[in-house]
């Protein structure tokens, strides 16, 4: 399976098989980037995943990740092309892969 980004560009995935028949829908990376850097911390380029969740859904109330396939929205991020998760104990962030 695919997640579209807005524009045709196309990501693969690897989805479970309860995810083989999610209406996938378009995702426009400039929103990913935008919640990204309004909640990144500057001094390790890291932004917590609980935060960006809350930027994300503040930037498009309607965002959920079950619409793009995902039961979860650590799984949904990890999707990221340009993104790469990082965890430290139970403190997991994103990180923007340069």
């Amino acid at each position: 399976m695919h997640l579209l980004l807005e524009h045709s560009n196309e990501i693969n995935l690897n989805l479970t098989e309860s995810h083989k028949y999610a209406e996938i829908k378009p995702i426009n990376q400039q929103d990913i980037d935008y919640a990204f850097n309004t909640v990144i911390d500057i001094n390790t380029g890291l932004a917590l995943l609980s935060k960006f969740s809350s930027a994300l859904r503040k930037f498009n109330p309607t965002f959920d990740p079950r619409n793009f396939g995902f039961n979860s929205f650590k799984k949904f991020c990890n999707s990221l092309p340009n993104y790469v998760m990082h965890e430290d104990g139970k403190i997991v962030s994103l990180k923007k892969k340069y």
